[in-house]
């Protein structure tokens, strides 16, 4: 959908210790792909994982959805030839935030 609207915006947000789990940093990286839907992020693994987060409908809330490496993302992707399409995205993404 980011490619398709040629827009990605990425919130870099802090987190205080209530909302970090002991595996991951203390940073949350919401994504909001053209600024439409805000519903989902990511934060990183102490050990190059990244656990996946979706907001609830009726809460503020994120709850983690699941979870990969960096190591499976990167194969996934050469395996797939997305790296330019990864490139594109980039190109097309704006980070707030730290």
């Amino acid at each position: 959908m980011a490619l398709k609207n040629s827009m990605l915006a990425v919130d870099v947000v802090s987190t205080d210790g209530n909302d970090t789990k002991p595996d991951e940093t203390p940073i949350f990286y919401s994504l909001a792909p053209g600024e439409i839907d805000n519903n989902c992020g990511y934060k990183l693994g102490r050990n190059r994982e990244v656990y996946f987060y979706e907001q609830s409908d009726k809460t503020i809330d994120f709850f983690r959805i699941g979870s990969t490496t960096q190591d499976e993302i990167i194969d996934y992707m050469n395996t797939h030839n997305l790296v330019n399409k990864v490139n594109e995205l980039a190109n097309e993404t704006t980070v707030y935030g730290e």
